[in-house]
């Protein structure tokens, strides 16, 4: 028992070195490009009912730090300023598959072409959602869109909402303006802050820089990472040695099985990274952990609810036959079109290598910050403290 313990721990921080680097970088990526880039500029470039603008709503959507649960307020705020069901359909595709986060750790852990192929494949699927919609699924005027239509109990957005990348929390997970009092942290279940405040402004620029990376965008999902690393150390722990040879005999096999593992997990695209490394390290063909960590951030039940609710049944069949339908094909494409580039991929999660000194120190950071972020009054203070 103690030697399963002690191996279950060594996975544990072997898979949390791994990935902590690079989510360190990327929430930080992530912070700096939120206050740089007004919120504003981009739900105008995404409204309208064109062809354009469903692709610049993919385009723009890529790079946000948002993820299932966050991308909720945005895209419902999309909506009633405006854009096609075509637009919201592709944003709330392509935006929690990827991230600018997300992209930087499954460079550090599966490869620059992995994490090319990924993003070129998460958009081209958002895209044939965007078409099918704009050919089968007739628009209906936006002003006819009202508030319980999109879910109880969720307020009015105004013409010009404050929209933020933080996801609110509690019951209601469409509140686009909550309470200034109300306690509204991440869906990663930590964070103090508002759903709508903005960063501290008292302080220079590096403090609110350092609420929203650590408070906002790393609270978002801080909570289903580390489950994630936890499920991921597990499946290397148990899994039995003869699955691996059962994975072999068939590829579709690898990728039902996955898809019936990613379907009712809520997990956003970073969380999901540790899992997807832990898969391979199991068995799983790279084809396989491409179809999970594509499929999952995108059929979380939370996300396939507000498409329903904002955009109606059609867009929701719509919704889910591209995104099934396109990452089973893309990742077969992955295992027999790009089989040399398949293996390399599945060499370098499967190699077992020493983690070495700025790795541990990150893995040692990144559990600092999730302490903050889970208790916040304990650690001495949060991004909306005073």
């Amino acid at each position: 028992m103690k030697t399963i313990i002690l191996n279950y721990l060594e996975n544990f921080w072997q898979l949390l070195g791994n990935i902590a680097p690079y989510i360190l970088l990327g929430i930080f990526l992530a912070g700096l490009m939120k206050l740089s880039v007004p919120e504003v500029w981009i739900r105008r470039q995404m409204g309208g009912r064109s062809l354009g603008s469903l692709f610049r709503a993919i385009l723009l959507g890529i790079p946000l730090p948002l993820c299932s649960c966050s991308v909720i307020p945005f895209a419902t705020a999309l909506r009633k300023s405006g854009a096609s069901r075509a637009s919201t359909l592709g944003f709330l595709i392509a935006t929690p598959i990827t991230g600018v986060d997300s992209i930087i750790a499954t460079y550090g852990v599966l490869g620059w072409f992995f994490t090319l192929y990924r993003v070129i494949t998460s958009t081209l699927i958002a895209i044939l959602a965007g078409l099918l919609s704009l050919i089968f699924d007739r628009e209906e005027s936006t002003s006819s869109i009202s508030t319980a239509d999109v879910a109880n109990n969720t307020k009015v957005a105004t013409p010009e909402p404050s929209l933020s990348f933080a996801a609110p929390s509690g019951s209601t997970v469409l509140k686009l303006q909550p309470e200034p009092k109300a306690d509204t942290g991440s869906c990663g279940g930590g964070a103090c802050c508002s759903g709508t405040e903005t960063a501290s402004e008292e302080g220079g620029f590096l403090t609110k820089l350092w609420e929203e990376a650590v408070y906002r965008i790393f609270g978002d999902f801080a909570k289903a990472l580390l489950i994630g690393i936890a499920l991921g150390a597990l499946l290397v722990t148990f899994m039995p040695a003869e699955l691996n040879a059962y994975l072999g005999s068939s590829l579709w096999l690898n990728y039902l099985l996955v898809l019936l593992i990613a379907a009712p997990l809520y997990i956003c695209a970073t969380s999901s990274i540790p899992l997807g490394v832990a898969l391979l390290g199991a068995g799983f063909s790279p084809g396989a952990v491409f179809v999970f960590l594509t499929a999952g951030p995108a059929t979380s039940t939370v996300t396939m609810s507000v498409v329903l609710k904002i955009l109606g049944r059609r867009s929701l069949l719509i919704y889910l036959l591209s995104v099934v339908t396109g990452t089973l094909l893309f990742g077969w494409i992955f295992d027999v079109t790009f089989a040399y580039q398949a293996a390399e991929v599945a060499q370098i999660a499967r190699s077992e290598s020493q983690l070495g000194f700025l790795a541990n120190v990150s893995a040692l950071l990144l559990l600092y910050l999730a302490w903050k972020v889970f208790f916040p009054k304990a650690s001495g203070g949060s991004c909306c403290s005073g």
